[in-house]
């Protein structure tokens, strides 16, 4: 039995270290990690938002609301209005 409870306590302690790894991973510095916007280039993210926006399926499938929404958060952001 004794062994049973050692086996349980060390598998309880090798899944939680297993699942914290992702927190330690370094994901490079801020502002690099979005593949949109590589380096100081919003006009990337820009350019690949109104694209999906204009030409994409998304636009078809949205509400009217979350279509306004999102038109008027890439209007602030990327028209500069």
């Amino acid at each position: 039995m004794k062994d049973r409870n050692l086996f349980t306590v060390v598998a309880v302690v090798l899944m939680v270290a297993f699942l914290a790894l992702p927190a330690f991973a370094d994901a490079g510095p801020p502002g690099t990690t979005f593949p949109e916007q590589p380096g100081d280039n919003p006009a990337t993210a820009c350019a690949v938002v109104g694209e999906i926006l204009l030409t994409g399926q998304a636009i078809l499938h949205a509400s009217d609301m979350a279509t306004a929404i999102v038109m008027g958060v890439y209007a602030d952001a990327c028209l500069g209005q």
